[in-house]
């Protein structure tokens, strides 16, 4: 593993070294590869510290509650994703004749989003059985509110490949939300301190955004650069939807067959396992996705690229995964207490559902730099269809134990349909390597 590690890393030095000047795509995808490895780590850190506060002062039950109230406020914004933010990224007109029509765009649909979320919440905790969850739920959609004034400017910043602005302001969002995590847990002593620290890391993060990227709204939309942001998003919009699902749908049905308190157990297993897609592939994706956009004229440049970034996240993750089941009995017993020794029979499957699911990541990036973003919808919709079949007939097996192999299950049975896409994107001999490298997790 740590020669193909070795391996990685010098394919991606030649890259940088070929493509010449401190200029060059490659050269700033280097450098904002250092800046959002930094920032991911401090976010991963404050994660932690995040989960390690909150695990001591609350209880299963209080994450099972909040839980639900991030399940509905996903659910609603997931489904009315327009996938602007992708299409300014790859676009090569000039942003700034979108950048007005983007912010008023987001601000509306945050805002429908908000009353939505109000209106629906009744009606899906009582679904979920959790009706202590519905005020939680209605407060919790002020968080949409304060999402949709975050400043456009961060995607402008992500295009060029400036992650230092990025990374100010993940940082400045981390920083409030530990401190805000540990005083309003110890004061509350409920599922609102988890609620509230949510809201006000929110309002830092759009704080910053506007500190970091500053950006004033004229008021002005263009309707046609509207429907020209629509046609590539509204694939986008159906990947994100079905993503959501692939990634969600074991949540709901862990609540809703299994109650709120293993819903908590659940969910805290699952936030730590995402550790190795978090670390390898969600980090790196950030960064290709704007890379491959400017590379897409360049085929060769584009191949090896890909190729040296999927191996090397193969690997990582999957490492990372062992590391997280081997260390599960010990995080949960001497770090987080004896009241949450359940989550450690879930942290033997999860972490490794992460890894196999990091392999599709970066691709699915590709995809869309590629301009097949139909690729990604399909295979995330296998996903989800895989999950539900396996998860029906495990879950009545052996309960929420059963969703989590059934997580497994649906993440590995994409595999094949994955490679045959890549293969149509980019050829035999890469689609066939990257399969070879598959087999080392």
């Amino acid at each position: 593993m740590f020669n193909r590690l070795k391996a990685t890393g010098q394919m991606m030095v030649r890259l940088v070294t070929e493509s010449g000047g401190g200029n060059s795509v490659a050269s700033k995808a280097a450098i904002g590869m250092r800046w959002m490895t930094a920032s991911r780590v401090i976010l991963e850190a404050a994660r932690f510290l995040r989960l390690f506060i909150l695990a001591r002062l609350l209880n299963a039950s209080d994450f099972g509650l909040s839980g639900v109230a991030l399940f509905v406020l996903a659910t609603v914004e997931m489904f009315s994703e327009l996938g602007f933010s992708a299409a300014l990224v790859r676009t090569t007109n000039d942003v700034n004749e979108y950048v007005d029509t983007v912010f008023w765009t987001q601000l509306a649909r945050c805002g429908l989003q908000a009353v939505v979320v109000y209106a629906i919440a009744p009606a899906l905790c009582g679904w979920m059985h959790a009706p202590d969850a519905i005020l939680l739920v209605r407060v919790s959609a002020l968080w949409l509110v304060l999402r949709g004034f975050v400043s456009p400017g961060q995607i402008l910043a992500a295009r060029e490949l400036q992650f230092e602005k990025i990374f100010a302001m993940n940082v400045t969002e981390a920083v409030i939300a530990v401190v805000s995590s540990a005083v309003f847990g110890f004061w509350l002593r409920s599922a609102w301190g988890i609620i509230a620290a949510m809201l006000m890391a929110q309002l830092a993060a759009t704080i910053s955004s506007h500190w970091v990227a500053p950006f004033r709204p004229r008021f002005h939309f263009n309707i046609h650069r509207f429907r020209e942001l629509s046609a590539f998003g509204r694939w986008v919009t159906a990947s994100n939807a079905v993503i959501f699902l692939s990634m969600e749908a074991d949540k709901f049905l862990v609540s809703r067959y299994f109650g709120p308190t293993s819903l908590g157990f659940y969910s805290l297993a699952a936030k730590i396992a995402s550790v190795p897609r978090v670390i390898s592939s969600e980090l790196v994706a950030r960064v290709a996705m704007p890379m491959f956009a400017k590379m897409q004229n360049d085929q060769e440049k584009l191949r090896r690229t890909y190729q040296a970034v999927e191996m090397g996240m193969l690997c990582v993750a999957g490492a990372i995964a062992a590391a997280v089941a081997l260390l599960a009995y010990p995080t949960v017993h001497f770090i987080l207490g004896a009241k949450w020794a359940p989550v450690v029979a879930f942290l033997f499957i999860l972490p490794f559902s992460e890894a196999i699911r990091s392999v599709t990541i970066v691709g699915g990036e590709l995809f869309y730099a590629c301009d097949h973003p139909h690729f990604r919808f399909y295979l995330n919709l296998l996903r989800f269809a895989a999950l539900v079949i396996s998860a029906w007939f495990l879950g009545q097996r052996y309960g929420a134990f059963g969703i989590a192999v059934a997580v497994l299950v649906s993440n590995a049975a994409v595999i094949p349909y994955y490679y045959w896409a890549m293969q149509r994107t980019m050829g035999q001999k890469e689609a066939s390597q990257c399969a070879t490298a598959a087999g080392t997790i």
